[in-house]
């Protein structure tokens, strides 16, 4: 009896299951502890997903509300947990506007100035909003946001159609239960692009430039839906006041114009030869005709162009218009050609037609002396290189016309050919009042011909 009671054995094993039960106690509470906060984000994770899914039924019907399919449109949300927020104030829409304008030469002009407004759901440290007709996801740790679905932006390379959906109202429930968000349209868009009463809001669009500039908090998204309509669309945003700029080039209407200076280059592509048709009809030669031609300003050594009379270029006492034409590479370089035979000929009505794609004409590569050798034709525009020229080296005049003004068009974008300012430029001999000039080229994806912008009013209320 006495050395049973003195026994360890017992002890030990009631020691070892208490450690053991201990053992698992720590463990499930750790486990409760580091993984409580990742269940609750995957749960908040379930909760976003339901809801970006609500707020895609309540944007189809927002839709049909705005098109005049319903006047008024009733969505179910379950809140779990989180609150909805219909901000549709004057104070509101400082985040959340667009506005449109136009870029000339003489500056910039502002035709459209409209707002959003917004109807939010927030939870935790995500955002689910509607806004301009689609509907985005933003992050605020770290700061960044999503598109779930597009926005009214509509875009196909030519025209740009923007239904602005405009929210009205105040209102907002947070908790867990289950709200209703009715939405009502006065079913009476207003056109602000075009518009009669406004001369300057036409079709085709007229200018150099469209830039559409949306301020949102969900900018960063914005950006990132309007490089996905086109490669070519060009788009910049601006962290501090939380805006994008998206910039279309307008396109020109092009033909047969009035020789009116400047020519205007807008969107050439930059595909070898996108050139089709650039010729000058020129009404009225006289013996002392001279022209000169600057790019990208009328006082430019970049790029220049030149006509000068040549008397019996064209054999027996034939007239003809000589071409000089120059790019300036450098301080060092300046490739210069020359038309050498079969210029363009005056006619005996006094008129010249100076076609600057003519193959038959052929230019001699006039730049000599030390480190004359072109460098703009070969594969290295830095270095001489096969494909490049030397003295005497010659190319027909469509080559060296293709080629030149790409390398603008390249450089630039847009540019304008100027008649010369240049002490020593010339502007005489002809009548440019009866003169014409035609200039078609390719045209890049990225531009705008006609731009179609209307405001539809909807007043939300959460109940």
């Amino acid at each position: 009896m006495e050395k049973l009671l003195n026994s360890t054995e017992a002890a030990t094993e009631m020691i070892g299951f208490i450690v053991i039960i201990g053992i698992t106690v720590a463990s499930i509470s750790i486990m409760i502890v580091y993984s409580a906060p990742y269940i609750g984000r995957l749960q908040d994770a379930a909760e976003i997903e339901k809801i970006e899914q609500s707020f895609k039924i309540m944007d189809s019907r927002i839709s049909k509300a705005s098109l005049g399919e319903a006047p008024s449109q009733i969505t179910d949300i379950s809140l779990n947990r989180g609150s909805i927020q219909v901000k549709g104030s004057v104070s509101d829409y400082e985040n959340s506007s667009i506005m449109i304008k136009l870029i000339n030469s003489t500056g910039s002009v502002t035709y459209v100035n409209s707002s959003f407004g917004t109807i939010e759901y927030e939870l935790e440290d995500r955002v689910v909003s509607y806004e301009g007709g689609g509907i985005w996801s933003r992050f605020k740790y770290p700061k960044g946001s999503i598109m779930i679905s597009p926005p009214e932006f509509h875009y196909n390379g030519v025209t740009l159609t923007l239904p602005i959906v405009k929210i009205n109202g105040n209102s907002s429930a947070g908790g867990k239960g289950t709200i209703n968000l009715k939405v009502k349209s006065e079913n009476n868009p207003i056109s602000l692009f075009p518009n009669r009463t406004d001369p300057r809001k036409v079709n085709p669009v007229i200018g150099d430039e469209v830039h559409v500039i949306i301020k949102s908090e969900n900018y960063q998204a914005w950006r990132d839906y309007a490089d996905s309509l086109n490669p070519y669309t060009k788009t910049s945003i601006d962290h501090a006041n939380k805006t994008v700029d998206i910039r279309l080039i307008v396109y020109l209407q092009m033909g047969m114009q009035p020789l009116i200076m400047p020519i205007k280059v807008r969107g050439m592509n930059t595909n070898p030869n996108p050139i089709n048709n650039f010729t000058f009809y020129l009404s009225n030669v006289g013996s002392n005709l001279e022209m000169d031609f600057r790019s990208p300003t009328a006082t430019s050594d970049e790029f220049h162009i030149s006509f000068q009379r040549k008397a019996g270029g064209g054999g027996a006492g034939v007239d003809t218009v000589s071409i000089t034409i120059e790019y300036k590479v450098n301080d060092s370089l300046t490739e210069k050609w020359q038309t050498s035979v079969a210029e363009p000929i005056i006619q005996p009505d006094k008129h010249a037609d100076v076609d600057m794609l003519n193959k038959s004409v052929t230019m001699e590569y006039k730049t000599s002396g030390t480190g004359s050798n072109s460098v703009t034709w070969g594969s290295n525009q830095t270095i001489y290189d096969p494909g490049d020229f030397e003295t005497k080296g010659n190319t027909s005049l469509y080559n060296v016309t293709q080629h030149y003004m790409t390398l603008m068009a390249a450089k630039y974008g847009n540019f304008n050919i100027y008649d010369g300012a240049q002490n020593g430029d010339h502007w005489s001999g002809f009548n440019q009042g009866n003169s014409e000039s035609e200039l078609i080229y390719e045209q890049a994806p990225g531009g705008i011909t006609y731009l179609h912008v209307t405001e539809n009013n909807l007043e939300a209320i959460v109940k």
